[in-house]
């Protein structure tokens, strides 16, 4: 019975060794639409998450397992996801150029107003200015006309008449102060013995 357990336990661990894929070297060639190889493209495998750079001439080299998915990512070509088994069978691989086009720009020779330039270079892109709304007064006359009215409602609050302020709400709240003040002062008497 010993030796089935032992023989049962070896089986069990030479099939599981057996099981692990195992890593591969893979080597590939990177080049653009053009034929021409495409230098730090960055190769990143979604299973282990390692990043690897292509060389100058384009080619690259992963150890991958068979199965595993990978993306080829360059700042002027589209990314693209390849599989390690196919690039196994063929190793160059060819990007798509990721093309931003820009809007035209004028250089003119002369020297131009800014603001006349401003409003060419506006005209061209077909861009309109909304206008804001034009204030009348200066700073100073703001000032003045904020004082005048400030000055006005002080003297109308000093003309008038204030006999008493009278709220309940202040007036309740102000007992229910007073009352636990008195509890407060309730729970700390003194030591001293009252005769």
């Amino acid at each position: 019975m010993k030796h089935f357990l032992l023989f049962l336990f070896i089986l069990l661990a030479i099939s599981s060794i057996a099981q692990e894929k195992e890593l591969f070297l893979l080597k590939g060639l990177i080049l653009s639409h053009d034929s021409v190889p495409v230098e730090n493209a960055y190769i990143i495998n979604y299973r282990t998450y390692a990043t690897f750079a292509s060389r100058e001439n384009g080619r690259f080299n992963v150890f991958v397992q068979p199965g595993d998915s990978m993306v080829i990512s360059h700042l002027s070509h589209m990314r693209k996801i390849i599989y390690a088994d196919s690039v196994r069978k063929n190793p160059e691989i060819y990007l798509e150029l990721d093309t931003v086009s820009l809007g035209q720009v004028n250089i003119f020779q002369k020297h131009v107003d800014k603001v006349e330039h401003m409003r060419k270079n506006l005209k061209a892109m077909k861009f309109t200015i909304i206008p804001q709304p034009f204030e009348p007064y200066t700073e100073s006359e703001k000032m003045k006309a904020f004082v005048a009215e400030h000055n006005n409602v002080k003297k109308a609050e000093a003309t008038s008449l204030k006999f008493y302020n009278f709220s309940v709400s202040s007036i309740l709240k102000e007992l229910f102060k007073r009352k636990k003040n008195k509890k407060y002062s309730k729970r700390h008497k003194s030591t001293r013995k009252k005769k």
